[in-house]
């Protein structure tokens, strides 16, 4: 090959290096990029309507929280729903395996067999309607088609139809209380056998005893209290119904009641009724809310505690000696009594 054809030859290669660098350097939109609701805003959101052959509820946003209808609008974890809009915002049409309307019963996002999904905003405007198939040839995918479509799309990521098709009382807010460490001002409990109050000492950030009297706490005790009462969760909820008293509950008049005082001035009281022998968990309530909790009998019992059991004992003088002696052997030992 000649020296002149070489040159050309190089001369082509970069052409066709250059033009493929700017095919691919010229933005473009692709079909990955193509949301299937392009216009959802989860922010306008006050609706959400599932329809399953076995899990039916519509939860409806309430005054800033979110509850569920069927359940005598029980309060409805929050996180679920952000996470549940989540998915939709990112759901896309980036890999689309059918358009047959033929074959839409096999992937199971038919009317029949998926499991639909309606959202809704303001003036009952749908902001996104799908049906959630089978899942897909792994694990983690699922077959997705949007109700006005005949594209049926795999959806790669989180298992999609755990996250919408799960019973109602799976989506409720069990979390009783929920504070943080440094928000809470002082612990008063108003038990059968006496009174007493933990405060907390902000220079040293420690928890400590101030009624009946002041003294130290122990730290395992003190720890198992905080760590437990300040995100307490319970394992049913139900709502107090007005032909029902509390003495169903022992909450009529609690063996137990625990007092939050918070830096900002506002308080929570938890009360606690009797145990359930059926389930061995404990009925409790808080006192401004008409909703009856089950808790189980173990974190009761890491906050049911007595001031003398969480009173730190001081060392006995002998101990103390010893500890010196420990430190200064040379220390002779006091005969008993001395000064």
């Amino acid at each position: 090959m000649s020296y002149k054809k070489t040159i050309i030859l190089i001369i082509i290669l970069c052409i066709l290096i250059g033009i493929a660098y700017l095919i691919n350097r010229s933005p473009k939109k692709t079909s990955g990029e193509m949301a299937l609701f392009p216009d959802f805003d989860a922010e306008k959101v006050n609706t959400i309507r599932l329809n399953g052959n076995t899990n039916k509820l519509t939860i409806v946003k309430s005054e800033g929280e979110w509850r569920a209808v069927e359940q005598d609008d029980l309060p409805v974890d929050k996180d679920q729903i952000k996470q549940a809009l989540e998915v939709v915002s990112d759901l896309k049409r980036d890999d689309i395996i059918s358009k047959n309307p033929s074959k839409q019963e096999i992937f199971q996002v038919d009317p029949n067999h998926g499991f639909e999904v309606e959202i809704k905003g303001e003036g009952d405007a749908t902001l996104a309607l799908f049906y959630i198939g089978k899942n897909g040839p792994d694990f983690m995918s699922t077959y997705v088609r949007k109700a006005d479509s005949d594209e049926v799309i795999l959806y790669k990521g989180f298992h999609l139809r755990s996250r919408f098709d799960k019973p109602a009382e799976n989506w409720l807010d069990k979390f009783i209380i929920i504070v943080q460490d440094d928000d809470v001002e002082s612990i008063n409990y108003n038990r059968d056998d006496g009174s007493f109050s933990l405060v907390k000492d902000y220079e040293t950030k420690k928890w400590r005893l101030d009624q009946p009297e002041a003294s130290a706490v122990r730290d395992k005790l003190l720890s198992d209290i905080t760590q437990t009462l300040f995100n307490l969760r319970g394992t049913k909820l139900r709502r107090l119904k007005p032909e029902s008293g509390l003495e169903e509950f022992g909450l009529d008049q609690p063996s137990l009641s625990i007092t939050l005082s918070m830096t900002d001035g506002d308080s929570k009281t938890l009360l606690i009724g009797k145990k359930d022998e059926k389930t061995d968990e404990y009925f409790v309530r808080l006192s401004d809310r008409d909703i009856i909790y089950s808790v189980a009998k173990f974190s009761i019992d890491k906050i049911n505690k007595t001031w003398q059991e969480l009173k730190m004992e001081e060392a006995p003088p002998e101990a103390s000696q010893q500890t010196d002696q420990a430190v200064n052997p040379n220390m002779p030992m006091l005969p008993p009594g001395h000064p």
